[in-house]
């Protein structure tokens, strides 16, 4: 339906030309040799984060329900977890869900993690988040939080939802 009524396609049917109603993606290349992952493990629910930690022969785990529960599961190393639950609200404007789900993060995730950072459980914490247009990061060590002139914010406060 994307391209049913898309400009070129008018123009296509008014010529008597076919129109283009599908695409079709095949013959995707080469897989590459080596694939590295500078993670220990990683932790999502995501397909496409799944398959690239195969292909890179790194550990995955589904996301737990929270920070407290990632906290009792991990060893020690590097891991990245994708926190990709925003995604499918934004995609469909879903304002209501998607305003309560910043909320949420910030109880389950964000909040307990900077516990675990001033617990000195967490060395060293870099949040990326990804819209459209613009990529933000945040990185926050134990030592950071002795920045007692930066000014404090929630994480809903950075992340405003455009449409």
């Amino acid at each position: 339906m994307l391209l049913h009524e898309h400009p070129i396609n008018l123009a296509r049917e008014i010529q008597g030309e076919l129109i283009i109603n599908s695409v079709w993606l095949w013959g995707g290349g080469v897989m590459p040799k080596q694939f590295c992952c500078n993670f220990d493990q990683i932790w999502s629910n995501s397909l496409l984060t799944q398959a690239l930690a195969n292909l890179s022969k790194s550990p995955h785990h589904q996301l737990p329900l929270d920070t407290n529960k990632w906290l009792q599961s991990i060893n020690k190393g590097k891991h990245l977890v994708v926190i990709d639950f925003l995604q499918e609200k934004a995609q469909y404007k879903i304002f209501n869900e998607w305003h309560d789900c910043i909320h949420q993060l910030e109880q389950k995730w964000f909040f307990p993690l900077l516990i675990a950072i001033k617990r000195n459980q967490i060395k060293q914490l870099t949040i990326s988040t990804f819209s459209q247009d613009l990529i933000k990061q945040f990185q926050l060590t134990p030592r950071g939080l002795w920045k007692f002139w930066s000014f404090n914010k929630t994480f809903s406060t950075f992340h405003q939802y455009r449409s």
